[in-house]
């Protein structure tokens, strides 16, 4: 009798391990392809800076850089209207 609990308790656990490994495999390679998107994009990033740099010294004179604003979140942006 007790046995039999704890091989059904064993089974609970290694399904809930196994859910837990495909989770971590999905996350794992979502996370892989974020960490992927924010370097192509730091890449651009450098590039561009790199080119205005260059623009600027060939016009002598300062490029005004535009203010990057922080995205609100959508809460923020409802109360604005």
């Amino acid at each position: 009798m007790e046995e039999e609990s704890y091989r059904e308790k064993y089974k609970a656990l290694k399904s809930k391990f196994k859910a837990a490994q495909v989770d971590h495999l999905k996350l794992s390679s979502q996370l892989e392809i974020a960490m992927k998107a924010v370097n192509c994009l730091l890449r651009e990033k450098r590039f561009l800076t790199e080119k205005l740099n260059i623009v600027t010294k060939k016009a002598d004179k300062p490029v005004k850089r535009a203010k990057i604003e922080e995205a609100q979140p959508p809460e923020e942006q409802n109360n604005d209207l």
